[in-house]
Order: structure tokens, then C-alpha cells, then sequence
């Protein structure tokens, strides 16, 4: 309050009510110096107060769910933890003022835990979203990719992620087996036995284990970077981001597979907007990347990943491959 008054700044509606207690409480004290307190019981301002909105909501706007809430450390330590193992993409909008997550059954579980905790008011439309994940989960039978009379179909699935796959993955067709094969694990649906064998004597085991799992490591493998590359090859998943903050220099192993206007090798400076040319095929950093808002294949040569912009990262990335041992916390 002091500060305010000494900058000249108006006082929020809460430090108001804190100086009129103040005074309240010492009004004995400034009786004794000739001071009433009388004023404070209809107080008058120099400037208009500052109102703080003190509402907890999580709602969803344009895609992504919305967070809002005053400046609290113990929720904002919450939300940075969740989001080094979140499904998904957790950002913090500074001119909004707002934590926007990425619309995952993961994220809505947990907002929903979180904002019950917190006493946050839900919107309906989230909760509805919740309700839609518990009666599936209810349900006896999996959300499975399978084939019928010739066509790719996802039994069970939401009508969202059949809308989805259609706009974004190229639809049910039988021809796009891989693709749809490949984001089972992105997307939160298993594969049938039948799809599985077929993929596993078409590619090979080695390689299936890429396309069955978001994050695989292949344990300091000396083939681990021939792996990733034909699996990238085979699934369209370019272009790789290879993450190495450590001194054991791989490009060289990297580039055996790409002719040099395929690779882009980032330097030490401070990341600003990254441009990405044409035909790339290999990001070569040894520095996190946040100016990409989605990573279509995270490879680390680092076995664990600490640190706000690794996790950044970790959440933009589709899929996540580690050429070494994977370490854990």
C-alpha cells in the first residue's frame, strides 16, 4: 500500500479494505494524537480503485482449455509439474494472463481433479467433455483401429476424433493403414490383432515399436539412428528434431542419412522465430526449441529431460525418441 501511494498508483480493492481495518484497529492510538477515524466509515478516494477479478474458472476457448485464477504459487507449481508428464501442450499466455492447455483426455482429467480441489467454476461444456471420458471408460470395449469390408474404422470412437482423423490424417481409407496406424498412440486408440501382425511382418518388429508407442527409447543402440530415419521415411514424420545438449556429437552419424540442404543445424545463440526451409529433414540443436508449435518427432540424446523449455518442447512433440538410455526422475 505504501508503494501505491508513494508511486501514485490507485489501491485495489482488497488493500482498500486492509487500510480502513488498519485504521479501525488503531483508532485508539490516533485518538490519543487528535485523529479521527470517523472518515473511514463512507472512505473517500483520491483515484478510482483497481478492481482484481479473484474468479477461478476453467472453460474452453478456441480449442484449448483456458485456465484462469489470480497469482497463486502453490497452483502455479501444480500446473508446471503436471506439465512435464502432461499429453499435451501447456503454455502460459503472458498478455492474457492465462494458462492454456491442450484439449487431451489427459488435460481434461486433470483440470477437472484441479479445479475441484481449487474450487474453480467449470464450464459445462469441460465437464461434458469429462462425462464423455468416464462412459467411455465404463464401457467393456476398446476405442480400436480396425479394418471392415475394406475400410480403416475406429470402433467406439468419439464422433471428435472421427472429425479429426477426416480433417487432419486423411480419413478411413485402407490406404492410409500407416498413418492412422502411426498416431494410435498420439491419439489414444489401440490397434487390432490383424493390423498389428500385418505391420510387424511388413516393417519388422524393430520399426513397430516406433509406430506403437509415443515415447520409446532405444537404449543406446548402435542402429538406433538408421531406425529413426527409416521409420521417419516410412511414416512421414519429418521433420525429426534431434535434441544434443550433451558433448558426444552424433551429426556426423546424422548426416550419413540427408544431403546437406536437408539439414538445419541450430547454434548456441538464443532461439528467436525459427525458419524452417523447405524439403528439411533433420532440426540439428543443441539448444530446447519452443518457436515450434508442434514437433512431429523429438529424437534427445539426453536421457533425461529437466528443465521448463525441455518440457516445452516435450509437449509439442507428437512423438518422442531417446537415441540413449532413458533416465527418470
Amino acid at each position: 500500500m505504501t508503494d501505491a501511494t508513494l508511486n501514485g498508483t490507485s489501491l485495489t480493492d482488497r488493500q482498500a479494505e486492509l487500510a480502513v481495518k488498519l485504521i479501525n484497529k488503531y483508532q485508539r492510538q490516533l485518538a490519543t494524537k487528535g485523529i479521527s477515524v470517523d472518515p473511514v466509515a463512507a472512505p473517500q478516494y483520491r483515484k478510482a480503485l483497481r478492481i482484481i477479478s479473484r474468479a477461478k474458472t476453467a472453460d474452453i476457448v478456441d480449442g484449448m482449455i483456458r485456465l484462469k485464477f489470480p497469482y497463486d504459487a502453490p497452483m502455479i507449481e501444480q500446473i508446471r509439474n503436471i506439465s512435464k508428464e502432461s499429453h499435451g501442450s501447456i503454455k502460459f499466455d503472458r498478455d492474457g494472463r492465462v494458462w492454456n492447455l491442450g484439449l487431451t483426455e489427459y488435460n481434461i482429467n486433470w483440470v477437472c481433479e484441479f479445479g475441484k480441489a481449487f474450487s474453480f467454476q467449470i464450464s459445462d461444456q469441460l465437464l461434458g467433455y469429462m462425462q464423455e471420458i468416464v462412459d467411455c471408460e465404463n464401457q467393456e470395449h476398446k476405442i480400436q483401429l480396425t479394418v471392415k469390408d475394406n475400410q480403416l474404422t475406429i470402433e467406439n470412437a468419439s464422433s471428435s476424433l472421427i472429425e479429426y482423423i477426416e480433417t487432419n490424417l486423411g480419413g478411413f481409407n485402407i490406404d492410409n493403414l500407416e498413418t492412422l496406424a502411426d498416431y494410435s498412440s498420439v491419439l489414444g486408440y489401440t490397434l487390432d490383432h490383424d493390423i498389428t501382425q500385418a505391420l510387424e511382418q511388413h516393417y519388422g518388429a524393430d520399426l513397430y515399436l516406433l509406430v506403437a508407442n509415443r515415447e520409446y527409447s532405444l537404449n543406446d543402440a548402435e542402429d538406433s539412428i538408421d531406425r529413426i530415419v527409416r521409420y521417419a521415411e516410412n511414416f512421414n514424420r519429418w521433420p525429426i528434431v534431434a535434441f544434443n545438449p550433451t558433448p558426444d556429437d552424433t551429426l556426423p552419424t546424422w548426416r550419413n542419412h540427408f544431403s546437406e540442404d536437408q539439414v538445419l543445424l541450430l547454434g548456441n545463440k538464443k532461439e528467436q522465430q525459427l525458419d524452417i526451409p523447405a524439403g528439411c529433414k533433420l532440426i540439428y540443436t543443441h539448444r530446447a526449441i519452443k518457436s515450434m508449435s508442434k514437433i512431429p518427432l523429438l529424437v534427445s540424446n539426453a536421457g533425461m529431460m529437466v528443465g521448463s523449455d525441455k518440457q516445452i518442447m516435450m509437449t509439442r512433440s507428437e512423438k518422442i525418441f531417446y537415441s540413449t538410455m532413458k533416465l527418470t526422475q
